[in-house]
């Protein structure tokens, strides 16, 4: 999962505690919910498509290879495992297994590939999509893979809690402080996450029918410099525990991919796609919220 899932798997299992959050707040404060289409998708995208020669087979490997297809089985987990966190603190924990639940029921692993697969197809050309298959055969970036499978695991949130209790008491050399900010800012974790999350908001806000752009707007412009900061600390600590066997050289070289077209082109591509794979799950969610409000009146 190179690149692509440098930020997309370190970051998920912080967009799963977000969608939880969020979940709640429309089933406890229905007033203060939030509505909108959701934001403009990334731009500067190739308008190019792949040809039929480059079969859908060869597409879902390559989904494959940059960590999408586990990113995408492991939600639910991961809403489970921050579920579990949630229940810990708040004072309605049947609230917490019910908005839960509703996460789970309505993602669809295999929606999510087809339409990542798709909007692959339509983006990229023939010649980007083989270099970047090139790039995901390398060396470097099967390592990279290999460590950051790590986020996709149940246990992750616990393991990530007891390295950081480690770290206090043993914090990185500077060096590896350097590379890893360098890597957090050229892969863009921190703002493509919160505008995934936002987006998320929007389109169940907008499908449960409840508030105006207005109020979300409003809303937005509170929660975004907050979620940012809690993002980017999230995404620089959790990058110490998945890399802490990789060497600063390595991630600096790593870093340089994704500071190259070729790299920014996979960001875009891959932030891109999983933004368009969200949008039927969020709308389903929204409206499946709508009808439990509904039946609780």
């Amino acid at each position: 999962m190179p690149f692509s899932m440098v930020p997309i798997k370190l970051c998920f299992a912080t967009i799963a505690s977000q969608i939880i959050k969020l979940d709640l707040k429309m089933s406890m404060n229905l007033k203060s919910l939030l509505i909108s289409l959701a934001l403009s998708l990334f731009c500067g995208l190739a308008n190019a498509a792949l040809p039929s020669s480059v079969s859908d087979e060869e597409i879902y490997q390559y989904i494959d290879q940059i960590g999408l297809k586990d990113t995408y089985k492991s939600l639910t987990d991961q809403i489970a495992a921050m579920s579990q966190q949630q229940k810990l603190t708040n004072p309605n924990p049947e609230v917490v297994d019910q908005s839960t639940q509703l996460v789970i029921d309505t993602w669809s692993p295999s929606e999510a590939m087809t339409i990542t697969s798709d909007y692959i197809r339509a983006n990229t050309s023939e010649k980007q999509f083989l270099a970047l298959r090139e790039w995901q055969n390398s060396s470097l970036a099967k390592t990279m893979s290999n460590e950051e499978l790590q986020a996709t695991q149940a246990s992750f949130q616990a393991d990530l809690m007891h390295y950081m209790a480690v770290l206090q008491t043993n914090p990185p050399k500077q060096e590896m402080v350097t590379a890893i900010q360098n890597l957090v800012v050229s892969t863009r974790m921190t703002e493509s996450t919160v505008e995934l999350v936002l987006n998320i908001m929007k389109s169940m806000a907008q499908a449960s029918g409840q508030a105006g752009l207005e109020n979300f707007e409003a809303m937005e412009l509170q929660m975004k410099p907050m979620l940012q900061a809690q993002m980017k600390q999230q995404m620089i600590m959790t990058s110490y525990y998945i890399y802490r066997n990789v060497s600063p050289e390595q991630l600096d070289e790593y870093t340089a991919f994704y500071q190259s077209e070729l790299g920014s082109h996979e960001l875009d591509l891959s932030w891109s796609a999983i933004e368009e794979s969200f949008k039927p799950w969020s709308k389903r969610l929204g409206a499946e919220m709508l009808k439990q409000k509904v039946a609780n009146k």
